[in-house]
């Protein structure tokens, strides 16, 4: 994975160490039920075998003209639902403080805006880090400006932190990533936080061990034991509650599972999870076989997607889509958080100006 070099292998190296292998830990220490462990390792084989044979894509370059006219679209149109939302529902209101995002997110469940903008809405969580990728490619600094004013105005209506983190991504990746991203870096990365996360614990500290590794990295793994439980005890939900209650599908669970499994099994609120998680519940016992074929088969089509864009924004596509991915359910990912509104921008946007580089 670390020889190949491309992003979606940089998306399974990320997984990796993101999911993987903190999983082991929980699996040894946490005395799980031994059908979670067989689902755990059956899972993650499965994952690595397919992710090494399954074929890359390659989709057609889009031209010069279409690609900025794409480019110009998404921008206006995003910054018109994000404006009309900000104001209709969130009252002009700018919120710059990490503390108060659950206020902020209980205030927004209220909004009860319509499905088509509420899904467009969602959509522009997945399309303004790339328009701020984009922008900085093409160095202007009134659109970069805009779009960076665009992310706050997001983050302000309803206080999801992934907004932030991707801005931050795209950012950083613009300044550090050249030409390809070597993913081994990501492992000397997660060495040296865990490291600096043990020092500080020394000194009293824990921040860092609570905030990030336990949170990021610990924690989906043990919520993913909660939802096998639960699958197994009262049954899987058959994406009844995620697409397919859109054709009229009712789930046998009365409240969001994520609500469910925080009562149950965590301290309340909502336990939100993906991976394997979601491949028991949504597809039962063949969930551990079938999803990883799922889930690699869009690392796959991200990378496509991204194929000769500048690898900055093809790695921070693949980053955000890892951490959407451990954090929520695939259909979630895909229209909730925007996943599929920047599959479909990338692969768009026009490549000719700029070439692999950055």
């Amino acid at each position: 994975m670390v020889a190949r070099k491309t992003p979606s292998d940089l998306g399974m190296v990320l997984l990796y160490l993101i999911s993987f292998m903190p999983g082991l830990t929980v699996v040894s220490y946490a005395e799980l039920d031994l059908g979670f462990q067989l689902a755990f390792y059956t899972f993650w084989i499965v994952f690595i075998v397919v992710n090494a044979t399954l074929p890359h894509m390659h989709f057609r370059s889009v031209s010069k003209r279409h690609g900025l006219l794409v480019y110009g679209l998404a921008t206006g149109v995003c910054s018109l639902v994000i404006l009309f939302v900000w104001a209709r529902y969130a009252h002009f209101r700018i919120n710059l403080s990490l503390l108060n995002v659950y206020d902020l997110r209980a205030d927004a469940s209220e909004f009860n805006m319509p499905t088509i903008l509420s899904y467009l809405y969602a959509a522009c969580r997945g399309l303004a880090p790339v328009l701020l990728g984009y922008s900085l490619v093409r160095r202007n600094g009134g659109v970069i400006l805009w779009n960076i004013v665009l992310t706050l105005l997001l983050f302000s209506v309803d206080g999801v932190k992934s907004v932030v983190f991707s801005a931050i991504v795209v950012i950083a990746a613009f300044f550090l990533v050249k030409k390809t991203i070597e993913p081994s870096i990501f492992i000397y990365c997660f060495a040296a936080l865990a490291i600096f996360a043990f020092m500080m614990s020394l000194f009293g500290f824990s921040y860092v061990t609570e905030t990030l590794l336990r949170r990021v990295a610990y924690l989906p793994n043990y919520l993913a034991s909660a939802y096998y439980e639960l699958s197994v005890h009262s049954g899987p939900d058959y994406f009844r509650q995620g697409f397919l209650r859109l054709f009229g599908a009712k789930s046998q669970y009365d409240i969001p599972l994520a609500q469910l499994v925080g009562s149950m099994y965590y301290i309340g609120g909502n336990a939100n999870t993906g991976l394997l998680a979601d491949a028991v519940m949504n597809l039962g016992v063949v969930g551990p076989l079938l999803y990883p074929l799922l889930l690699v088969g869009l690392l796959r089509i991200a990378e496509a997607c991204a194929d000769e864009l500048p690898s900055f924004i093809s790695s921070s596509c693949m980053i955000l889509l890892v951490w959407h991915l451990t954090n929520s359910f695939f259909t979630t990912a895909l229209l909730t958080h925007g996943v599929f509104a920047m599959f479909v921008l990338t692969y768009f946007l026009s490549r000719e100006p700029m070439g692999t580089g950055r």
